[in-house]
């Protein structure tokens, strides 16, 4: 019988150990902003680079293999929400939201290179509301802080299944495959 438990509880630790765990939403590296940063210099998670002072930012998520680029997107938008809340500004504003995949790149010898690993990888420059937000920045597309943490907050901290982890995986792999076919 003791032979029989030891078994059953081998067996649920392997299939524990199996599932698959979404990048958590945290933030990696908060640091000053420097034009030229590449994917691969960004660790995974969130990083926050300010630009000037405590109002304008570029937010970068990169997440893993089994992440979609659209939780990548919704992740920076709750970031980019939170860091207002935090700032004490109501809302925020994005020129333009660049949301790609991350393409790992390897090769044997002799063999032409393939996608050894990618995934979702969102960026934006963000400028926090304030009262001396100049016009210009105020006639992008605006976000208000407590809806866009409310819209955000599941898909980011809910992350995705098992089985919408293996369909992204193979999305983010294709997508590289075909910037690698294509370069």
């Amino acid at each position: 019988m003791n032979f029989l438990k030891s078994s059953c509880l081998c067996i649920a630790i392997n299939i524990v150990g199996c599932a698959y765990s979404p990048a958590p939403y945290q933030v990696v590296d908060s640091l000053p902003y420097k034009h030229g940063y590449m994917a691969g210099f960004y660790k995974t998670g969130v990083t926050e680079e300010v630009v000037k002072a405590k109002h304008y930012y570029k937010i970068t998520v990169k997440l893993d293999k089994g992440s979609s680029k659209s939780r990548a997107e919704s992740m920076l938008l709750f970031h980019s929400a939170k860091l207002a809340q935090q700032n004490g500004s109501t809302g925020f504003t994005i020129k333009k939201i660049r949301n790609t995949v991350w393409c790992g790149y390897s090769s044997n010898e002799g063999k032409a290179p393939y996608v050894a690993n990618s995934g979702p990888f969102s960026s934006a420059f963000i400028t926090l509301i304030q009262p001396t937000t100049p016009a210009k920045m105020l006639n992008r597309k605006t976000y208000r802080t407590a809806e866009t943490i409310t819209q955000n907050e599941h898909t980011v901290l809910q992350g995705e299944s098992k089985q919408d982890a293996k369909f992204n995986q193979k999305a983010n792999n294709e997508a590289c495959s075909a910037r690698l076919n294509n370069a």
